[in-house]
């Protein structure tokens, strides 16, 4: 696979009601983290950027153990910061990243993504070649994600967060799942262009879908029939519920 990888990990995760980072709680005796790299390097991804922050010694140590016993993914580290959201965690990884290499972004807390989902996503990525293409999923409850804006003829118009969405927006229960491929030319340049004007005062990523579109760019949302492989851990019940 032609495409570089950016793992975003710098999280501490506060509801996990812990002081380790949330990516090396452990799922089934391994790191969330280890899971998704070994998806990464399964689905045939050659190289990787791990986004760090908080406690980054920790989990560039635990990458670094991972690395030992699994040669065949390249792997580097950016150090986001202080975290200012999902667009400046990926803007963070911008020289860590092979010029002009198409991004997948893939998150270090959902351990469950499994490789040949990157893979078929990927080839699709390829053949539809849009700008972006932003892997979305349904839910019966969909509180807390951000929901797939689709226009009239079904194309995305945007992804807008929870808490800046109207009352018949979040009725939408199309989601994010926050793993995007993205086309290495026109993402910088896009991820620039974006500002903190929403209820946290984050640069969301989700916001290059609406700047891409402004550009006259393609970008496309695919549908996962699968909710359960994007799962994220966002507290100790969360991988309680599963390890059971």
């Amino acid at each position: 696979m032609d495409i570089h990888a950016v793992i975003l990990a710098a999280g501490r995760g506060k509801r996990m009601q812990s002081d380790l980072p949330k990516v090396l709680h452990v799922l089934g005796g391994r790191p969330l983290l280890w899971h998704v790299l070994d998806q990464v390097k399964s689905a045939g991804i050659p190289s990787a950027t791990v986004v760090v922050s908080y406690k980054k010694e920790l989990v560039i140590d635990s990458v670094n153990a991972w690395v030992q016993s699994n040669p065949g993914l390249s792997i580097n580290f950016t150090d986001q910061g202080e975290p200012k959201g999902t667009g400046h965690a990926l803007l963070s990884a911008e020289s860590a990243v092979p010029a002009g290499k198409d991004v997948a972004v893939c998150l270090g807390d959902v351990p469950g993504i499994q490789a040949k989902t990157l893979s078929g996503i990927y080839n699709d990525f390829k053949a539809s070649s849009p700008a972006a293409l932003v892997v979305s999923m349904k839910l019966p409850d969909p509180k807390g994600y951000g929901r797939i804006v689709r226009s009239a003829d079904n194309t995305i118009r945007a992804i807008t967060e929870e808490k800046d969405a109207t009352d018949e927006i979040r009725k939408i229960d199309e989601v994010n799942t926050g793993i995007f491929f993205l086309q290495g030319a026109t993402l910088w340049p896009a991820l620039k262009k974006i500002q903190p004007q929403n209820a946290q005062g984050e640069y969301y990523l989700t916001d290059i879908i609406g700047i891409l579109l402004g550009d006259g760019k393609k970008v496309s949302a695919y549908l996962h029939p699968n909710a359960n492989e994007f799962r994220g851990v966002n507290s100790q019940e969360d991988l309680i519920g599963m390890a059971s």
